[in-house]
């Protein structure tokens, strides 16, 4: 892997309405940026569009990153955003 000179942060955010799609309309759209297993989650959950927006934007911000380090071409299905349960807090 290229070393990388400089390092920056960012954060990226999403309108959480954005995501409140019509599933008729915007299923190419969903299966064109989330795994089967994502979207799973994010429609097994009380409020879909808020699962799906924090996946983007963490999607989004993954491929920002792997820019700055030569990857210019990536496929956003190909990131997968899991939950991980933690067993303890303290």
């Amino acid at each position: 892997m290229k070393e990388c000179s400089k390092f920056s942060i960012g954060t990226d955010l999403e309108e959480v309405d954005r995501f409140k799609l019509d599933l008729k309309k915007d299923k190419n759209f969903l299966e064109k940026i989330f795994s089967k297993n994502e979207l799973k989650y994010c429609f097994s959950r009380g409020n879909p569009a808020q699962h799906l927006a924090v996946r983007f934007a963490a999607k989004e911000a993954t491929v920002k990153a792997l820019y700055g380090l030569n990857f210019k071409r990536v496929d956003f299905k190909k990131i997968q955003i899991i939950k991980k349960r933690r067993k303890n807090w303290h």
